[in-house]
């Protein structure tokens, strides 16, 4: 066969058509390659962002690899377990499930792994012991091939919401247990009026079966007249009222029944009711309407107040003479609370009467009740219960009248009881610094005195220089328990007026400590001021003076070679003087009797100094007279620290 030969024409248009293929074809290499890198960029990005998500996510989350081991875990299931993430990775799974949730586990893996998404709920361990109820939703990851390589969960925590599932359980269990064990009738029905529950009770009352009542409407229990001239109110229980009404149904034998029945709408628009059976005492009210003429013409009569009281306390029956002793109409109270009536302090003790009164069937009671003018007065109530057959409280009887004069009269009897002994404590203690404490010191002046003016000329100087000093204590000591004797009778006798003034505490201090330096320096005792000179208080300067030193003059007392610091410190309105010493302390029992006239409580210094107790009674009198206040801290053995509070100014 012959060949053919292309000409030079076709071998360059061939040619040309290869160069353009092949031009082609590296355009089509370029944009593979392009692709491949774009595809590669999006990969590490989002390898990234599948990092960055996995450890943001607000749930739990790890991922295991298929033989159970945490190869990847996020933080939040790290703070949900109580560990560090690198705590958790490299464990297997089941380490941190209870036994029952291991088994669920071992149950549902296999079906992961074939590709299947699980939702289960298990029970975690948390780090400190702990269970948390989770819920993990699991989803197999896949490699480029398609085959599975692990399985990503994620985990929510769920325990707050199961331990509020199994309170409303209980308390389903306890609703339903309620309305069984109540002792009044119960059923809900529909927003037609059929049954959907009834407890025990209510088979009891009616008759009928639950079966029976569960096929059964309401209104089947009442006869067609009743439902006629006393409807059933829907449109009330629509509006969100509890409906209360007295009615009569007919049992399944054909009887009556009266029923006293509370009903209420529910939310889903079923509606609940509770009823009673009120027949003996439809029949004792009867009863009692028929007596009711002879007691209105016995309470109407009666200078007290008689009243006639339901269970609740409110009154059914108030006598005229309520008019005349409190300025309110009868007619006008009933069906009102006394308590309404009654002063706030009075009406806890009266509540507690109401609960006593059913033990014990009758109670007297005192407490103040308002006049319709406002003003309180003082009332003694007799109350006795009535019961029926049953022994059930259907109302109670009280009669009540005015004892106001008789309570003031006990009480100004009580004051002055109060006040005579408290002047017998007042005279006793006069008498008692007459006898013993200004005649030792005294006597032992006129010893001194007499000793030293009979044989002056054989005494040493040293001995004199003694005597003397002994004379000057025992003056000075007499004279100290004169003044304050002075000024204690004076408020006995309301004969000392107060003159309130402003003045600074620092030149009160320092003048007392002249006065007294010298006693202080014989017991090497330091006297230190820490008053701040721009503290100011409003009193009466004489007293703060006594005030200050009594007390100085107590602390040299009852200390031995130490100090004695007087500071003051400014809260709020008012200044605190604290006048503390190193000395013996006190007992924390004889604390309470230091500033009272009746407790004859005294001791003896550090060098056998006699005491009376008056120069605390008399800065108790006068800090108080100044609106302030005194108190004592104290330690045995570290010393005392006197307080006094004053308005600052």
């Amino acid at each position: 066969m012959k060949k053919f030969k292309p000409t030079y024409e076709e071998l360059e248009n061939r040619l040309k058509k290869l160069e353009t293929e092949l031009d082609e074809l590296k355009d089509g290499y370029r944009s593979d390659i392009d692709e491949q890198i774009k595809i590669g960029n999006l990969l590490h990005k989002s390898e990234k962002l599948y990092r960055l998500l996995f450890n943001l996510l607000p749930y739990g989350g790890e991922v295991i690899n298929t033989k159970g081991i945490i190869i990847k875990c996020s933080p939040s299931t790290a703070k949900m377990l109580g560990y560090k993430p690198s705590e958790l990775i490299g464990k297997h799974i089941t380490k941190f499930l209870t036994p029952d949730s291991i088994h669920i586990f071992k149950k549902n893996y296999p079906l992961l792994l074939k590709g299947e998404s699980k939702i289960i709920d298990i029970c975690m361990v948390h780090k400190n012991g702990s269970i948390l109820n989770i819920m993990r939703v699991a989803q197999p990851i896949t490699d480029n091939r398609g085959r599975i390589e692990s399985i990503l969960s994620l985990n929510i925590d769920i325990t707050k919401q199961k331990l509020t599932e199994k309170k409303l359980q209980k308390s389903e269990k306890n609703y339903r247990m309620l309305i069984e064990s109540a002792s009044d009738a119960f059923f809900q029905g529909d927003e037609h009026g059929n049954f959907i529950l009834v407890n025990n009770k209510t088979c009891e009352l009616t008759g009928y079966s639950k079966d029976e009542l569960l096929r059964m409407n309401m209104k089947d229990l009442f006869s067609k007249n009743q439902i006629k001239t006393k409807p059933l109110q829907y449109k009330l229980l629509e509006k969100g009222e509890v409906i209360k009404n007295e009615r009569v149904i007919t049992r399944k034998d054909g009887t009556k029944l009266s029923i006293e029945m509370h009903s209420k709408m529910m939310p889903d628009k079923t509606y609940q009711s509770f009823f009673r059976d009120i027949t003996e005492r439809k029949k004792n009210e009867a009863k009692l309407k028929k007596s009711e003429a002879k007691f209105r013409l016995i309470s109407e009569n009666s200078k007290d107040i008689i009243c006639i009281h339901y269970p609740n306390g409110k009154y059914k029956y108030v006598s005229p003479s309520s008019k005349i002793i409190l300025g309110y109409d009868n007619e006008k109270l009933i069906g009102t609370n006394p308590l309404e009536l009654v002063h706030p302090d009075d009406i806890d003790n009266l509540i507690k009467n109401r609960v006593k009164i059913k033990k014990e069937g009758s109670f007297t009671s005192t407490y103040r009740i308002r006049k319709k003018s406002g003003e309180y007065i003082w009332f003694e109530s007799a109350n006795q219960i009535i019961k029926d057959d049953a022994g059930n409280i259907i109302y109670s009887v009280s009669s009540s009248r005015d004892i106001t004069e008789r309570i003031k009269t006990s009480e100004i009897l009580k004051k002055n009881e109060e006040r005579l002994k408290e002047l017998n404590a007042t005279k006793d203690k006069f008498f008692s610094i007459i006898a013993h404490d200004l005649t030792n010191p005294i006597g032992n002046i006129m010893n001194f005195s007499k000793l030293l003016s009979n044989n002056f000329t054989e005494f040493t100087n040293e001995e004199k220089k003694e005597f003397v000093e002994n004379i000057y204590i025992n003056s000075r000591n007499t004279y100290y328990l004169l003044q304050n004797l002075l000024e204690w009778s004076r408020t006995q006798t309301n004969r000392i007026k107060l003159s309130p003034e402003i003045f600074s505490i620092d030149k009160i201090v320092i003048n007392n400590f002249e006065l007294i330096k010298n006693v202080a320096d014989a017991k090497n005792i330091s006297l230190i001021s820490r008053i701040n000179p721009n503290h100011k208080i409003f009193a009466d300067k004489n007293m703060i003076s006594t005030v200050i030193r009594n007390l100085v003059n107590n602390a040299i007392k009852f200390t031995d070679k130490g100090n004695i610091t007087i500071s003051s410190v400014k809260e709020d309105h008012m200044i605190k003087i604290s006048i503390a010493d190193t000395g013996i302390g006190i007992n924390k029992k004889n604390i309470s009797k230091l500033f009272k006239i009746d407790k004859n409580f005294s001791t003896n210094g550090t060098s056998g100094e006699k005491g009376t107790g008056l120069g605390l009674i008399l800065c108790k009198e006068f800090v108080e007279k100044n609106h302030g206040k005194i108190w004592v801290e104290s330690e045995v053995g570290k010393g005392s620290k006197f307080i006094i509070q004053l308005k600052a100014q």
